[in-house]
């Protein structure tokens, strides 16, 4: 199961850009991370309290993460690499978790709120004319 999506990943990769065996390698790495992790979380009958909780606030702020963590891994290793060298990368690490989870705080977990408001200004309710209501001009074309 690793092979094939290591396989499927590096052919996407490879068509993509050029191959580079360090793409294999992460990728190998990536889906063992991934399948060990599910394997361990079956085995368990009931998951601890403590790796539930968690669970939930990783994936409660998992979407802004996703949006923010290029953009913010780009400039801190690009502001930061020359002073802080190879110690740059988990300092990146955090800061992306960091922002991701402020992205979250301020906009993503107000979304249904925002919707209730945005949907109260943008969907009005339909008015429904009966056909004795419409009055027509003369010269138009209907």
């Amino acid at each position: 199961m690793v092979g094939l999506g290591a396989a499927i990943c590096m052919v996407g990769r490879g068509i993509k850009t050029d191959w580079n065996f360090q793409d294999l390698t992460m990728v190998i790495c990536e889906a063992t991370m991934i399948v060990a992790g599910i394997s361990i979380m079956e085995g368990l009958a009931v998951l601890p309290r403590a790796l539930r909780a968690a669970c939930g606030f990783l994936a409660s702020y998992s979407y802004s993460l996703y949006l923010v963590h290029n953009l913010v891994l780009v400039l801190v290793w690009k502001f930061l690499s020359a002073t802080l060298g190879w110690a740059t990368l988990p300092f990146a690490l955090v800061a992306a978790h960091v922002v991701g989870f402020a992205v979250y705080y301020l906009f993503e977990r107000h979304y249904r709120q925002v919707g209730q408001v945005l949907k109260r200004w943008i969907v009005r309710p339909a008015v429904v004319a009966r056909p004795s209501q419409i009055h027509y001009v003369a010269g138009d074309n209907v």
